[in-house]
């Protein structure tokens, strides 16, 4: 097997993007900084507002604003989970492209 996969050119080591790092060093480059600031900026308001809520919530005592602000709490925490699943998608989206950048080049050499 080790024969026939160097003999053929290609490597069983997958390529640099495939792996954790590779995704992170991706997301974390220059191309994606300024998305990086968008989502830790709304990652920190909705932070704020959790705490904010958490606070207010042992606060009070009413069993309505009890509620309110545990639906605040709630809500506040399911907006950063929401938004570590859009970056998330980012970097499966750069590599998705690249992936389709090289098999587009693989099959313009193969028919050149």
């Amino acid at each position: 097997m080790d024969n026939e996969s160097k003999t053929s050119g290609q490597s069983c080591a997958p390529p640099c993007e495939e792996t954790l790092c590779g995704m992170a060093r991706l997301f974390l480059g220059r191309s994606m900084y300024p998305l990086n600031v968008y989502l830790l900026f709304w990652i920190l308001v909705f932070c704020a507002v959790a705490v904010y809520a958490a606070v207010s919530f042992f606060r009070t005592d009413e069993t309505r604003l009890w509620i309110m602000y545990a639906a605040i709490f709630v809500c506040a925490f399911q907006a950063v989970g929401l938004i570590k699943v859009f970056a998330w998608q980012m970097i499966h989206r750069r590599h998705v492209s690249g992936v389709i950048r090289r098999l587009e080049d693989r099959l313009g050499q193969g028919r050149a």
